[in-house]
């Protein structure tokens, strides 16, 4: 999930490392606006994102929220209803109609986590309907409760009215204390032969997914129709003894998500979350050890390591193209007939959605869609057609048929000129409409100085957030540009595509200065100057650090432009204010500069 994963952490931790040195200041003494007017922007809008050819997101159920969902499931072979689960322990209903705009409560277990706080991998996870739930009303949820004596849990709910109502107490079927916020238990989902199956992570203890004595690191198999409270099926590998009878698989690290191709293969499929380096998509076996912590990937975390015994993943990439893998679904609908048979996938950072053909040896993997959203889930609908959830301000998305009519693999413009966010006749000059801005407290680059441009739609402005975020509206283009003694060598775009996701576009300056080159999709890494050994980072990498979970823009907010800045009209004036005067706000800032939070910089020896 998301905002759980070790990639999307560490931003958070940076980004609450900047919000302790928030501090108020009496900021007074204004002079007048650096901008007499908003200028006309003519030029520096984002265009429609590069498309693969292939597929589209589209909100499924514009009229229908869905703040906090977790996942969006069906009751096997019927498709009237949706049922969407949110972390902090509800479930809705809804028909299964894109006009629709009503939903109901039918679970509400909200008691579960009285008197506690969600932190870290907390909350509900996943849920999963039993394969006969039209008899017999079954529904099975994971969940962790945190706090001093944190625990996961499976349990059991039951509807006796075909799923407008649940009990609001379930039967707990299994638990395991965890000891640590992260990495507990996951995705649930039954298999193809009636199984039920359940996913956990090593609870943030490397060590724990080698012990197969625990539930850590391993994907369980129970059989929920016999025994009390289930059984395990005589295929399991340690059924008879030397681990814990209800473990399939093991060697994972955090799971998320797991799924099984509902056709002729019958494959398990898992996304299992890397630490330092690599991300794995792995094929899933009875008995199978898929290495963690000994491997991350198919790479030994320390020299030497003994491989014996432990499987590969089918597929592995690195954090130069991602952070957080989320598993999917192979595809089996009739709405795209190009992927049937492909196991579809994301990343949290990069929102980029692949797919992956198992063949033997190299696998093919293909990438059709760079959404930059926060993709944390993949649901298949009784006609496998695949549902993706991406952030409670996203809505239900599915994924359809590319009907954009844009060319397969259509690129962004090879060349800053071509942006229209630069004078093409001398791309060192923005273009008319863009605005420059500057920020309090700005992050060391290696020596390297910035300046900084925003550009938004003509007739949009920015929504400030109640945290002093804000939020940007699609279409817009943030700039910034790198210099090494004087002399540009990069400029960077930030742009919000016209569907409301983000990328990141990197472009390498030329020797002469006329031009800027987009850098390859692998990135770029050389010297400046003899002297600055520069990464220009590709898309994946712009958007690990601009995370959904960060707020994408990180730089422009109220405290880090609550500062004066010299404007090219020569007036010299704090920044909101000159952006009130313009109307760039659609809802206020919430206070005049001086009663506003400002953001100090590193080296001003003026404030405390």
């Amino acid at each position: 999930m998301p905002t759980y994963k070790d990639g999307i952490d560490r931003k958070i931790r940076s980004r609450l490392a900047w919000l302790l040195i928030f501090i108020l200041s009496p900021l007074a003494g204004y002079s007048a606006p650096g901008i007499e007017s908003r200028p006309a922007n003519l030029t520096c809008d984002a265009p429609a994102r590069p498309t693969s050819g292939g597929i589209a997101l589209t909100e499924a159920f514009p009229d229908v929220t869905a703040s906090n969902a977790m996942t969006v499931e069906f009751p096997p072979g019927n498709d009237t209803y949706l049922y969407y689960l949110t972390r902090e322990g509800r479930v809705y209903r809804f028909l299964n109609n894109p006009s629709t705009s009503s939903r109901s409560l039918v679970l509400d277990a909200r008691s579960i986590f009285a008197g506690t706080s969600q932190e870290g991998q907390s909350g509900m996870m996943d849920m999963a309907f039993h394969p006969n739930f039209a008899n017999n009303g079954e529904l099975y949820i994971t969940y962790s409760v945190p706090g001093s004596n944190r625990t996961s849990y499976l349990a059991r709910f039951t509807s006796s009215n075909g799923g407008a109502s649940f009990s609001s107490n379930g039967e707990v079927l299994l638990s395991l204390g965890e000891q640590g916020i992260f990495h507990g238990i996951g995705s649930v989902f039954f298999g193809n032969e009636g199984y039920l199956y359940v996913g956990f992570g090593d609870s943030g203890k490397k060590a724990l997914a080698q012990d197969m004595s625990v539930f850590n690191g391993s994907l369980l198999r129970i059989d929920v129709d016999s025994g009390t409270p289930y059984s395990i099926p005589s295929g399991n590998p340690y059924a008879s003894g030397g681990g814990a009878p209800e473990i399939f698989a093991s060697g994972l690290r955090n799971p998320w998500r797991i799924s099984q191709d509902r056709g002729g293969s019958g494959k398990i499929y898992a996304g299992d979350v890397g630490r330092d380096d690599w991300e794995e998509v792995n094929l899933i076996e009875s008995g199978n050890n898929y290495g963690w912590p000994t491997r991350e990937g198919a790479h030994c975390k320390d020299s030497g390591c003994d491989t014996t015994g432990l499987t590969d993943p089918i597929y592995e990439y690195s954090h130069d193209s991602g952070c957080s893998v989320i598993g999917g679904h192979v595809y089996r609908g009739a709405a795209i007939p190009s992927l049937v048979s492909k196991f579809l996938f994301s990343d949290v950072c990069t929102g980029e959605i692949s797919s992956l053909v198992d063949t033997v040896g190299v696998p093919i993997v293909e990438s059709l869609l760079s959404t930059g959203l926060n993709i944390q889930d993949f649901s298949e609908s009784p006609t496998c057609e695949l549902f993706v959830i991406a952030g409670s301000e996203n809505g239900i998305l599915k994924i359809v048929p590319d009907s954009s009519g844009g060319e397969p693999d259509e690129a962004f413009p090879d060349l800053l000129s071509e942006t229209g966010c630069v004078n093409p006749s001398n791309p060192l000059q923005v273009a008319q409409g863009v605005i420059p801005y500057d920020i309090n407290s700005a992050l060391w680059s290696d020596g390297a100085t910035k300046n900084r441009w925003m550009a938004i739609p003509d007739g949009t402005q920015i929504a400030v957030q109640s945290d002093g975020d804000w939020e940007y509206p699609p279409g817009s283009v943030l700039i910034k540009e790198f210099s090494w003694n004087g002399t540009p060598f990069e400029t960077r775009l930030m742009v919000r595509h016209i569907d409301g996701g983000w990328a990141g576009y990197t472009y390498e300056w030329n020797a002469s200065l006329t031009d800027a080159v987009l850098v390859p999709p692998d990135g770029l890494e050389k010297r400046i100057g003899g002297q600055l050994d520069w990464k220009y980072p590709n898309q994946a990498q712009c958007l690990e650090c601009h995370s959904a979970a960060a707020g994408r823009t990180l730089g422009p907010e109220t405290a880090q432009l609550n500062g004066s800045l010299r404007y090219p009209s020569g007036i010299t004036s704090n920044q909101l204010e000159t952006l009130s005067h313009i109307n760039l706000f659609s809802n206020g800032l919430g206070g005049s500069p001086a009663s506003l939070p400002a953001l100090a910089a590193i080296d001003d020896t003026s404030r405390s």
